[in-house]
């Protein structure tokens, strides 16, 4: 009986003998043509890049004849980030989004592949303007405020001499009619999924409120 062969085994011309004791009859040649499997790239989807941090990560494909050669069609990589004809996707990303590209893969017989990828590169917080010294007499009103720039979304907590402070978690922290005890040494923490970052040191100075002498004849 038939035994199980690889696909290009089967291929090639076939015909039927059909014969009786008064003679025998052969049927037109019949040709088999059996296609090889469709090349198709196995990889997982990339996994998320981080600013400023290494990256690597290798495409693979299936039913290919070696060697492969691998290219970025449409679309874009993010800054820092190539491409090699081995398919190694490797660098050290330089900026973040959602990047919308297609891979395409060729083989040694000339079957080929493509697909259509979004690789996510992420940002760590990072302070752009830092909190400034600020002074305010007592009973008037004190305010820091800090900008910082980073994934989506970023959460912020004050401290006030390295205690955090109830409800303090905007990119400015506003303090009213401040005392002579709240004079001292703030700080914001800044964070998001991918990591945190603290601000300098700022200082409020609380000083004497102002006296008005008022005169009366």
């Amino acid at each position: 009986g038939w035994q199980k062969a690889k696909a290009s085994i089967l291929s090639g011309d076939y015909f039927l003998v059909v014969s009786n004791p008064l003679g025998a009859l052969t049927s037109r040649v019949a040709r088999i043509t059996v296609n090889p499997p469709p090349v198709v790239i196995t990889a997982s989807e990339p996994p998320d890049g981080l600013v400023g941090t290494p990256f690597f990560f290798a495409f693979q494909a299936q039913n290919a004849v070696s060697p492969l050669a691998w290219s970025v069609g449409d679309g874009k990589l993010p800054g820092g980030l190539a491409l090699d004809a081995a398919g190694r996707l490797a660098g050290t990303p330089a900026e973040a989004g959602n990047f919308n590209f297609t891979i395409n893969v060729r083989d040694a017989a000339g079957a080929g592949a493509q697909r259509k990828l979004t690789l996510r590169v992420v940002k760590r917080p990072l302070i752009n303007r830092q909190p400034a010294d600020t002074s305010a007499p007592a009973g008037k009103n004190a305010e820091f405020s800090v900008e910082a720039a980073g994934t989506a979304p970023l959460a912020y907590q004050w401290l006030f001499q390295n205690v955090p402070l109830p409800a303090a978690t905007e990119n400015k922290l506003s303090l009213a009619k401040v005392a002579s005890i709240q004079g001292g040494d703030y700080s914001v923490v800044i964070a998001n999924a991918f990591g945190a970052v603290t601000s300098r040191v700022a200082r409020v100075k609380v000083t004497a409120s102002e006296v008005h002498i008022v005169y009366t004849e």
